[in-house]
């Protein structure tokens, strides 16, 4: 999933919105866990990227979860970016039964339609 906050946005405004599941959690390595009966969906940190036009940087922080009260709610804690930038988040799915992967930097952002 990416999340695109606009040059000049508030990505402290961003809020998701999960229903269907048993229980909303945050693991030990700060992953956000989705319960549903025996099984769970967990959710990697966002890595947050800026992009300037063909140059996308990866930022030195990730996107943490701040679940609320209702454990329906989910926003993010962010760091320092160039508001005059856009800022795009991407969260993707961790297989708990596979490998976490590893190994070099994280790599940019792909696009597509």
């Amino acid at each position: 999933m990416y999340i695109v906050v606009r040059p000049h946005g508030d990505p402290s405004l961003i809020n998701m919105l999960f229903t269907g599941h048993d229980s909303l959690k945050l693991d030990v390595d700060c992953f956000l866990k989705l319960y549903f009966d025996t099984k769970f969906l967990k959710l990697s940190q966002g890595l947050a990227y800026q992009q300037q036009g063909n140059t996308t940087t990866l930022l030195p922080w990730v996107a943490h979860y701040e679940i609320t009260s209702d454990s329906l709610h989910v926003g993010f804690e962010f760091g320092d970016y160039d508001p005059e930038l856009p800022l795009i988040f991407i969260i993707r799915p961790l297989n708990p039964d596979g490998p976490l992967g590893g190994g070099g930097q994280p790599q940019p952002p792909e696009w597509c339609t």
